[in-house]
């Protein structure tokens, strides 16, 4: 079925533009697609000629996207298309992204689900229990390397980890978390989301949790931090200090389209 377009929107310039902007960074095959998609477009008559060259050029490149293009889940380590027929989502574990304003890339967070006989309240006096912010922090950076692997590694050379056995099962004995992460649906329409107890709740480090407070009666959302080291939250005036130092939109990333 037919999507509502608003009236306004040209739905050719946004495919023309798109079509356009992937050709730059190298996204081929999602340039392709979008050519494709053209087809079922009226195309004003002074851009023919432009289109036609366009899908010619395309044509003559390697039919797949940049690795380090592609929207990595952070939950199942997949690699998804750009253009993905589920949505915002991973098209393996049905994940949801959650994306940031500066750059609008998908940042390292897994969303968890507060069971209803647990407060939000009390679910934030139990994640900011005390011994949970007594870890080692060495250690924890070992047993999320065995659970993940290099993330930055495997940004550019593997579309899935694989990890071995013996280390992944030691790793997850002592990260419930993580545990409760790995088991997910291999079929993205049946998402099953992160749902913790309090036990888990206890074992969570308060500083790798984001959480947003919602007014009453929305429930608060509750986010694991997968990548500590990953920038994640943003001032309004480092988001103007982006947009200044880049001669770019920092959503488009391109100098003229």
């Amino acid at each position: 079925q037919e999507q509502y377009v608003p009236v306004g929107i040209s739905k050719f310039k946004i495919l023309y533009t798109g079509a356009k902007i992937s050709k730059d960074i190298q996204a081929f095959k999602f340039s392709r697609n979008i050519l494709e998609r053209m087809d079922e477009v009226m195309v004003p008559h002074k851009f023919s000629d432009e289109i036609e060259q366009l899908s010619m050029t395309i044509k003559a490149k390697p039919f797949k996207d940049d690795e380090e293009l592609l929207p990595l889940c952070y939950r199942c380590s997949h690699h998804n298309p750009l253009l993905n027929p589920k949505g915002n989502c991973c098209g393996n574990c049905g994940q949801p992204y959650v994306f940031s304003f500066a750059s609008f890339e998908s940042l390292p967070l897994v969303e968890f689900i507060i069971p209803d006989e647990i407060s939000d309240e009390e679910a934030f006096s139990l994640i900011d229990f005390v011994p949970n912010s007594q870890f080692d922090k060495d250690a924890e950076l070992r047993e999320r390397e065995a659970v993940y692997g290099d993330l930055n590694t495997a940004r550019g050379s593997s579309n899935r980890l694989v990890i071995g056995e013996q280390k992944s099962s030691n790793s997850l004995a002592k990260d419930p978390f993580v545990a409760l992460m790995k088991k997910y649906s291999t079929n993205a329409g049946e998402y099953r989301p992160v749902i913790v107890n309090r036990e888990v709740l206890k074992a969570i480090d308060p500083t790798h949790v984001f959480i947003c407070k919602w007014p009453s009666p929305l429930r608060w959302k509750f986010y694991k931090i997968i990548l500590a080291n990953e920038p994640i939250f943003f001032h309004t005036d480092d988001y103007d200090d982006l947009k200044i130092m880049n001669s770019y939109k920092s959503l488009v990333k391109c100098e003229q389209f």
